[in-house]
């Protein structure tokens, strides 16, 4: 029940009139009522959860990736296993991308190791692992699909028996991890907005995203960032 739900003050009027009232009192209704989040708070918002928070989102710049230092585990089982994944994955990214690739996915690797060990202890082998994170960082940067890199052909590259979404879903667990780094977003405000890249996910880490992928978040960033005061953009609501 609302202030205008018994308003009965227009009965003279002719029926397309009330009707035309009538929708308008609604539409009023609803922009009193159902709060209204600005396209730029968003976009940041958004790039919170792609980024891994605020401040990543304000240090993003678009310099190649560089390969980092592969963890060395005290355990022999689990230094071999580390090691493996790293070659597989260092043989698989030269086959069919590049070397900022490769340093992505070895990024992938350590954030594992360091963040759920468990994703690499229980992933069902090395190449396993390797399918899943080549997945995860390729997908990520819009480098797989119709046209691109098939998962057919990182399937055999490996010789892993399943395709590698299915490893994938692991490493994209043990990288997200349980925290959300913006408040909980429904319906049209999650879309992402001025062309993100469509296929972008929301892991939470800069160091698995390629420069030209940063690129395109850093000129979101800086048009949400210009567009903050005195925004005048309004919500779109439907009448009716």
């Amino acid at each position: 029940m609302n202030m205008y739900d018994d308003y009965d003050g227009y009965d003279h009027l002719c029926p397309e009139c009330r009707e035309l009232v009538t929708r308008a009192l609604g539409v009023i209704n609803r922009l009193e009522n159902d709060p209204w989040v600005p396209a730029s708070e968003r976009a940041l918002a958004w790039l919170d959860e792609v980024c891994g928070g605020r401040e990543a989102v304000l240090r993003l710049d678009a310099a190649p990736l560089s390969l980092p230092r592969v963890p060395v585990p005290a355990d022999a089982v689990e230094a071999g296993r580390i090691a493996e994944c790293s070659a597989h994955i260092a043989q698989v990214t030269a086959r069919f991308f590049d070397a900022e690739m490769s340093a992505a996915c070895q990024h992938a690797l350590v954030l594992l190791w360091r963040d759920a060990p468990q994703a690499v202890s229980a992933a069902a082998s090395p190449e396993a692992l390797a399918a899943g994170i080549v997945w995860t960082v390729s997908e990520v940067n819009g480098l797989v699909g119709e046209g691109l890199v098939t998962a057919r052909s990182l399937k055999e590259a490996l010789g892993v028996r399943r395709y590698p979404s299915h490893y994938a879903a692991a490493v994209r667990a043990g990288l997200r991890g349980l925290w959300v780094w913006s408040e909980p977003r429904s319906g049209a405000w999650s879309a992402p907005r001025w062309d993100a890249p469509a296929r972008l996910g929301e892991l939470g880490h800069v160091e698995l995203l390629l420069a030209t992928t940063r690129a395109q978040l850093i000129r979101v960033r800086d048009r949400a960032v210009g567009e903050r005061p005195g925004e005048t953009e309004r919500p779109f609501y439907r009448a009716g």
